[in-house]
């Protein structure tokens, strides 16, 4: 028994050294105290705090980079086995309905899901935005960057996350073309608009994930084309 408590004891401590670097790679830092809070709740697999980094990014939006006890205690999910947040936008980003119906389903237990969701699903929709665009120009294809993107547009959207130099994974690129081919780029634009206006209202009022629900599916519900 003491054997596994030391190595576990070892796990964590390893954790806690690792922790600042891949926090600092989603651009946020822990208060003191708070790292070893979010490890005591989220656990040592790498995976799901990579995971779980992330969606305090987008929880935190940009009114600050701190995270609190508070902050973990909100939205963090404790290990073992929870849904990822790319779960729902790759349901968005495939325009499958029922799978995001199912997956959105296993957040029910999540507080402030609605504001959540609809900041993640705000920041899918500028970025694939910006792929189509991207796309339409000749400047991404087949899920790779074209050497002849102008250096100032090249400059755009390297600042906005996305270009070249971005650092974006090779596979993540490529799976978010393939979902921006899914939309056209006026569905894209309007899908922005719909889900930014959809987290404003949630901020400001009672409104719930049901109404963020039904707005994004509004959005995934395809066009008749003429």
């Amino acid at each position: 028994m003491y054997a596994a408590d030391s190595r576990a004891y070892k796990r964590q401590e390893a954790t806690l050294a690792l922790l600042p670097d891949l926090a600092e790679s989603e651009g946020i830092s822990f208060a003191p105290g708070a790292d070893q809070a979010f490890i005591a709740k989220v656990g040592t697999d790498t995976r799901t705090i990579v995971s779980e980094l992330a969606k305090l990014r987008t929880y935190l939006g940009g009114e600050t980079s701190v995270v609190t006890p508070e902050h973990i205690s909100e939205i963090t999910c404790p290990g073992g086995g929870d849904p990822e947040l790319w779960d729902v936008t790759d349901a968005v980003g495939a325009r499958d309905v029922g799978r995001f119906v199912a997956v959105l389903s296993k957040f029910a237990n999540i507080e402030k899901l609605g504001v959540l969701i609809a900041t993640v699903a705000e920041k899918f929709f500028r970025e694939l935005t910006l792929y189509r665009e991207a796309i339409d120009k000749g400047w991404l294809v087949g899920g790779a960057w074209s050497s002849s993107i102008p250096e100032s547009d090249r400059r755009n959207l390297d600042d906005a996350g996305v270009g070249p130099g971005a650092g974006k994974n090779p596979y993540a690129l490529r799976k978010n073309a393939a979902y921006a081919r899914n939309y056209t780029p006026l569905e894209l634009r309007a899908a922005h608009w719909r889900i930014l206006r959809a987290r404003e209202k949630l901020v400001s009022s009672n409104a719930g994930s049901e109404f963020l629900k039904t707005e994004i599916l509004r959005v995934m519900a395809r066009r008749r084309r003429n």
